[in-house]
């Protein structure tokens, strides 16, 4: 019988899915994640509606995959909003979308739509997760932390913790967040893009890109125009090259911790300024 916690992954999906969701399941389970789903969890002679409500109330995280079959699952779609619930009444509570299979955006429930989700859709499921599965890895462990929302004062160490901090950051102002997010989507959707022949400064900032995803540098320039106190009505050049330049050293020192593992660096906050020091 699998052991109980309080800092597991809620695994929400239709069984028509299963064979999918097994296999990212086994996954996270060998990365060291404790993961809730019905195969492990549910016994023989077990109440599985209070079971599943018990499951979603002590977890971190849910990841909910989200497909035909799954949209017409009254389980799935029972499960969902008792997922959105627990993320309202618990702010370090996070529900993850997962698109399988083919369908239209139009179709994603309403209560996701806002969110940033994990699109496994088409034929090549398993390579579009090879190139999330860093990111979201290092999301669910830091959800697993007890320590999820702490300040990254007096230090984050670079590295998956660090990428942990920006992924799970509480921004102050969600609806501005929600009104710069596509601007920063396409701006480091173009520079990946075009930016492996420039220079090395941003080859480093693409192979961050690669390797954590755009969201997390949509994520970090957030993070540093709220810092700036930046208003959102639309930035000067002089702003932009700042929030650019921000990204571009995180990328840089990234490179650097890779290459000189010995070499601890750490990030910290200081008069509304990313800052970085070796650690001693």
């Amino acid at each position: 019988m699998p052991r109980r916690s309080d800092n597991h992954t809620f695994i929400s999906y239709s069984s028509k899915d299963r064979p999918v969701v097994w296999r990212i399941v086994e996954d996270l389970k060998s990365e060291g994640l404790d993961v809730w789903w019905d195969q492990t969890h549910l016994q023989f002679g077990a109440r599985i509606r209070e079971e599943i409500n018990n499951g979603i109330r002590s977890s971190v995280s849910a990841l909910v995959f989200i497909s035909e079959a799954s949209l017409q699952s009254r389980w799935v779609l029972n499960e969902l909003d008792a997922a959105m619930l627990r993320e309202i009444s618990n702010e370090s509570h996070v529900v993850i979308p997962v698109l399988l299979g083919n369908f239209n955006d139009s179709l994603v429930p309403a209560d996701l739509r806002g969110k940033k989700y994990l699109d496994l859709r088409g034929d090549d499921w398993i390579g579009s997760y090879s190139r999330s599965r860093a990111g979201l890895l290092v999301t669910l462990k830091t959800l697993a932390n007890l320590d999820v929302h702490d300040s990254p004062s007096p230090g984050v160490l670079v590295g998956d913790a660090l990428v942990g901090y920006f992924a799970t950051y509480s921004f102050r102002n969600p609806a501005r967040v929600a009104n710069l997010r596509p601007f920063f989507h396409n701006m480091l959707s173009s520079l990946r893009s075009a930016g492996r022949d420039d220079s090395w400064q941003t080859q480093a900032l693409v192979r961050f890109l690669d390797r954590y995803g755009i969201f997390i540098g949509e994520q970090i320039l957030l993070q540093a125009a709220e810092e700036k106190d930046f208003d959102g009505n639309g930035f000067t050049e002089d702003e932009l090259t700042g929030l650019a330049e921000d990204l571009r050293t995180i990328a840089i020192i990234f490179q650097f911790q890779s290459s000189e593992p010995n070499e601890k660096m750490e990030m910290f906050i200081k008069d509304g300024e990313m800052r970085f020091r070796r650690v001693v």
